[in-house]
């Protein structure tokens, strides 16, 4: 689908209620966008789709930016993301409980070409 080697998207991610009906988005600075709903999620959950989706799409993408407003999301994608799908998304000691359902994104992508520039951006 790209043609450009670099992008840089935007994404977002909302809920009415925590957890609750919940929405994602990404868009990118040419222009292409796309968005999707949860039936029932967190809104940490809903952030971190929206990066993923935008990841997903530009895969290809030698030097993609994500620009989010979410460090929880930021931090799930480039640092404890692998952690959690080893422990299907169980807490770390295993006594917890696990993961809320609610808060497991929906799909993750394959790894990237390479790993995008997540940036945080304004609250």
């Amino acid at each position: 689908m790209t043609q450009h080697q670099s992008m840089t998207v935007g994404t977002d991610g909302a809920c009415s209620g925590n957890p609750g009906p919940a929405g994602w988005a990404w868009a990118a600075a040419e222009g292409t966008l796309t968005s999707g709903v949860m039936a029932r999620s967190t809104s940490q959950a809903a952030e971190l789709q929206g990066v993923l989706e935008a990841i997903t799409m530009f895969n290809d993408m030698p030097d993609l930016t994500v620009e989010l407003d979410s460090a929880c999301a930021m931090n799930t994608y480039a640092s404890w993301m692998d952690n959690h799908k080893r422990r299907s998304w169980h807490t770390g000691d295993g006594s917890s409980p696990p993961t809320a359902r609610s808060s497991r994104p929906s799909s993750t992508p394959a790894a990237p070409v390479a790993p995008p520039d997540c940036r945080r951006c304004g609250s």
